[in-house]
């Protein structure tokens, strides 16, 4: 049983070190500041009239860039947590990390809460810009 434990270790640390690297590479904060100047877009398209709308995207593309854009930053912070090893509570040490996670909560809440809930989610997106400050790459 130890044995195995120390197996299971050695795969956790052995992933948690990939996930660090990922996190702290130059191409992983391109592509979530990418996705986070894409959120600005996705509220100026938001806030178009729906004749308007029509003529630059269709309003299913949007809903999936929509969900495409919370599942992008639900990925951010499971690898960010992950990156932190056998300490994952060090990610709340952070208090970028904790406002990253907390749009991600209100973000899901959003997608999966249904109903009319437009304004919430540009403000959310608009909360996203904030991270922007913390966010440059090498």
């Amino acid at each position: 049983k130890v044995l195995v434990f120390f197996k299971l270790k050695a795969r956790y640390e052995s992933a948690a070190a990939w996930c660090k690297k990922v996190v702290r590479s130059g191409a992983f904060e391109y592509a979530i500041t990418s996705v986070v100047v894409l959120c600005v877009s996705l509220v100026v398209l938001d806030g178009l009239t729906d004749k308007h709308k029509e003529r630059i995207i269709d309003s299913e593309i949007l809903s999936h860039l929509n969900v495409a854009t919370v599942v992008v930053f639900v990925l951010e912070v499971v690898l960010k947590v992950c990156a932190e090893g056998l300490a994952p509570h060090n990610y709340l040490t952070d208090n970028w990390n904790c406002f990253d996670l907390g749009v991600v909560v209100i973000s899901l809440v959003v997608l999966f809460g249904g109903g009319d809930s437009v304004a919430i989610l540009r403000l959310v997106r608009l909360l996203q810009v904030g991270s922007l400050r913390t966010r440059s790459p090498s």
